[in-house]
């Protein structure tokens, strides 16, 4: 049965992953970690070296870039105001990728806890030593253990096996 009318037909648009050129800080710009959101366009954030500020969201990003708590943004101090707590404005909003880009580049330095400090380390080899030593684990838990008969060189014996010895493999 056709379901009719031709936004039906249409389906619903998706939005295209387009890789982004990766934007860094001017001179008066600076990159900053998202700590607190307040609501109403508001949010504190650590700026790495100085402390915490007061930032506001611009109404350019509103329903368009979502922020939220620990993400990177890039933000700019307000030019009436010097004192060092002054209040700044998001200027840019960095995605996963760009974060680590970044973090390659020396541009900002990552904080991170013991567990992800670890993992880090050693990245994807350390997950998988993890796993290896699991299925090891649950291997030698489940092992069977075989028996190993000698039979005499003649099969026409009536005989019973002369020496039975126990294998654990």
């Amino acid at each position: 049965m056709p379901l009719g009318g031709k936004k039906k037909k249409k389906g619903k648009k998706k939005p295209q992953q387009t890789k982004r050129k990766l934007r860094y800080g001017s001179s008066d710009e600076k990159y900053a970690q998202v700590k607190t959101l307040y609501g109403d366009r508001r949010l504190e954030v650590k700026i790495p070296g100085e402390g915490m500020r007061k930032a506001h969201i611009p109404g350019r990003f509103r329903k368009r870039v979502w922020i939220n708590k620990d993400d990177w943004i890039l933000v700019q101090p307000r030019d009436c105001d010097d004192r060092v707590d002054s209040a700044c404005d998001v200027v840019y909003v960095y995605n996963g990728d760009e974060v680590r880009s970044l973090e390659r580049c020396g541009e900002i330095k990552i904080e991170r806890s013991g567990d992800e400090a670890e993992e880090d380390l050693f990245g994807d080899e350390f997950e998988e030593l993890e796993e290896l030593e699991e299925l090891e684990e649950e291997e030698t838990k489940h092992k069977k253990k075989t028996y190993e008969i000698e039979y005499p060189s003649s099969f026409t014996s009536s005989e019973p096996p002369s020496e039975v010895t126990e294998n654990s493999e």
